[in-house]
């Protein structure tokens, strides 16, 4: 890849390398896999002789599909291993909600995978869960101050997988999940006094069934084309 830049690439194009260095911006927040990034992304910049910068993979999901007009917003980051919902004004971030153990994503591959599906199962769920036109709203996710836990949901599907059809089983899983973004983004609008959009973003907002979803509600959910990884 890096040859085929160089010779596609005028030199004189490149005004700086921007780099993941870390998960998420805060203290302590690391993977080894990041070093391989910093280490390319520095020596590179140092050969061509242009700035280095260095962001974390959250802000990279939320650059990716916030508009650049907007800088006071709610952020739901929603992957396998992150569900966070963030406050952000003119690029500072603070956590106001989200789950408190599990991500949506790790529920969502739990549970297909535990019914022979591949993992990761989420493409799989929601193909099956756009199928589904019946809901029977057995509990819903329980939200308080816009904080949530998810492994109890994972518990209860596993226990429900011989009465219900893998549709309904999916469906209402995704129609819990839905319901649960929506509850948790009002509970944080009014706790705030914030009446702001909300972006959605990393693998689960690419969710066909939950962005269906958020086209009935009152809120300003956005989401776009490059929420997810690569």
């Amino acid at each position: 890849l890096i040859e085929r830049a160089i010779a596609e690439i005028p030199n004189e194009d490149i005004k700086a390398f921007g780099v993941s260095s870390k998960p998420r911006s805060i203290n302590n927040s690391y993977m080894p896999c990041f070093k391989a990034g910093i280490s390319l992304g520095k020596s590179l910049s140092a050969v061509l002789n242009v700035p280095y910068m260095e962001f974390s993979h959250q802000e990279g999901h939320i650059a990716a599909v916030a508009p650049d007009d907007l800088d006071d917003f709610f952020v739901f980051h929603l992957s396998g291993g992150t569900s966070e919902l963030l406050y952000v004004k003119n690029g500072e971030m603070s956590r106001v909600g989200g789950s408190l153990d599990i991500s949506f994503g790790q529920l969502i591959d739990r549970v297909g995978v535990a019914l022979g599906y591949e993992f990761p199962a989420g493409k799989s769920l929601d193909e099956i869960a756009c199928c589904n036109k019946k809901i029977y709203n057995i509990k819903p996710i329980k939200v308080k101050d816009s904080y949530f836990n998810l492994s109890g949901v994972e518990t209860k599907f596993l226990s429900l997988k011989d009465n219900f059809s893998e549709y309904e089983l999916f469906g209402e899983m995704f129609f819990m999940i839905s319901e649960c973004i929506i509850e948790a983004v009002m509970q944080a609008s009014t706790l705030y006094n914030k009446n702001v959009p909300c972006v959605l973003v990393g693998g689960v907002a690419s969710s066909k069934y939950i962005r269906k979803h958020m086209e009935d509600t009152d809120k300003n959910f956005i989401y776009g084309d490059y929420s997810t990884d690569n």
